[in-house]
């Protein structure tokens, strides 16, 4: 709102003195329906004993126009990574292919998000300023869903019709993993492009602690067949929606046993469905690709589904625990209230995501019969000290390394909720951005004397 603020009154200012006819138009991007975008990329990441390395291509289809003037576009992402070890001997790993749908306004904002990836459009097509004034100008854009700022400096390039752009990047995970990134992208005002980006992120923490850098360049801008390019986006979301809410029922096949088969059958009559409306021979090469591993997936849910069933309605396992302080805990201390226990360690960044919303829903909680007790596994309690006070937890954290196995954990974060006669009631396993809502409903049942 500020920067909003202050862009009105330089605007205002240039009116006053009569030179608004001469200021500059902001930069913007300018695409054509039926154009061809080449981008190559090149990572190198470098540890203490090995280095990593990524070759990728992104070519960005401009297939259409929408109503408020913003594009269409998608974008298939085409990578292959290798390994340096000590020796300087290279592994290939195989190549893989992602692609995205999005939408991109003129100055650079970017909707409408689907893929069958975790690559960000964001960090190629950059946020451009509301004007291109002389100076420095800064902004910044919040993401809710991840609680993850990119803030950004504009100002002048190498040459008159080069602007420079940098993004700053910083996550929720920064102060755990001591970590940092940024981005300088080279925007061309004329062409209305970006043509080049250069980007670095380092990590000074853990096994993982190293320095990437990554270098994008635009290499060619060509013509394609709009007819036909529209033709496969509307396939291709066909498949990201009908994978959607396949991959939706599965998840919930997992927590709801009596309806696993149902459950199942709808998932497959979605991809058989969506398989039957398209007719591009990528599409349908993914979606056989899908529907070929449902047997596999399946059997995988009913692991799953089988281990929550062995656990949920049985004792917890008792455990005597010391706390980070050295104060001796036990299960059997907490019977009468509904209890949270959250197995995590430093090394999990989505043990961190979660704890923020565990710290949240343990206020909300306080003064009734709920507790909350972090179960960390580190080797090192260094390490989850350190945890617990940067993120400023208020509940207790015991050393529970070994626990775990007691417990059959299988993955990180898993979370046990035990109500006031010591009995396993729910079981979450992951992050999710509902959570904490999930959470809410179970121990409001339980508080209310339900099963």
């Amino acid at each position: 709102m500020r920067t909003a603020l202050r862009q009105a009154i330089i605007l205002a200012v240039l009116l006053v003195a009569g030179r608004a006819a001469a200021a500059p138009l902001p930069p913007r991007y300018k695409l054509t329906v039926g154009s061809r975008l080449l981008y190559s990329s090149t990572s190198e990441s470098k540890y203490s004993r090995s280095a990593r390395g990524l070759e990728r291509t992104t070519e960005v289809r401009v297939v259409g126009q929408n109503e408020d003037r913003s594009w269409r576009l998608v974008l298939r992402h085409t990578s292959a990574s290798y390994r340096v070890d000590s020796t300087n001997a290279r592994t290939e790993d195989e190549q893989q292919t992602e692609w995205t749908c999005c939408d991109l306004t003129a100055d650079g904002k970017v909707g409408r998000v689907a893929s069958t990836g975790a690559l960000d459009p964001a960090r190629l097509f950059v946020q451009l300023p509301a004007y291109d004034l002389e100076g420095e100008q800064k902004w910044e854009r919040f993401d809710a869903k991840n609680s993850e700022w990119t803030r950004y400096t504009y100002g002048p390039g190498p040459a008159d019709n080069i602007r420079l752009v940098r993004a700053d990047y910083e996550t929720p995970l920064d102060p755990i993993y001591l970590t940092s990134a940024y981005a300088t992208f080279e925007f061309n005002i004329e062409t209305g492009l970006v043509t080049r980006c250069e980007a670095v992120s380092e990590r000074n923490w853990g096994a993982a602690a190293g320095r990437t850098a990554t270098v994008t360049t635009l290499d060619s801008v060509t013509s394609i067949d709009s007819t036909q390019a529209q033709a496969f986006e509307s396939d291709l979301v066909t498949f990201l929606e009908a994978d959607s809410v396949s991959r939706a029922l599965l998840d919930r096949a997992i927590e709801d046993p009596g309806r696993k088969q149902a459950l199942f059958d709808s998932a497959r009559a979605v991809m058989d469905s969506g398989r039957a409306q398209v007719t591009d021979m990528t599409v349908q090469a993914m979606f056989d690709e899908e529907i070929g591993m449902t047997a596999d997936v399946e059997l995988q849910i009913e692991k799953d589904a089988a281990w929550r069933e062995s656990l949920i309605g049985r004792p917890a396992p008792a455990w005597s625990l010391l706390d980070l302080d050295g104060t001796k805990r036990a299960l059997k201390d907490y019977r009468g209230r509904v209890i949270i226990l959250d197995f995590w360690y430093r090394g999990c960044p989505w043990c961190i995501r979660a704890m923020p919303e565990l710290n949240g829903l343990a206020r909300e909680y306080l003064g009734r019969p709920v507790e909350f007790i972090g179960m960390n596994v580190d080797r090192d309690t260094a390490d989850a000290r350190f945890v617990v006070a940067k993120l400023g937890l208020g509940y207790t954290s015991v050393q529970a390394r070994g626990e775990d196995k007691n417990y059959r954990v299988q993955g990180y974060p898993t979370l046990y909720v035990i109500d006031g006669k010591g009995i396993i009631r729910d079981i979450r396993v992951g992050y999710s951005a509902d959570l904490a809502a999930k959470l809410r409903a179970t121990i409001g049942r339980l508080l209310a004397g339900e099963k």
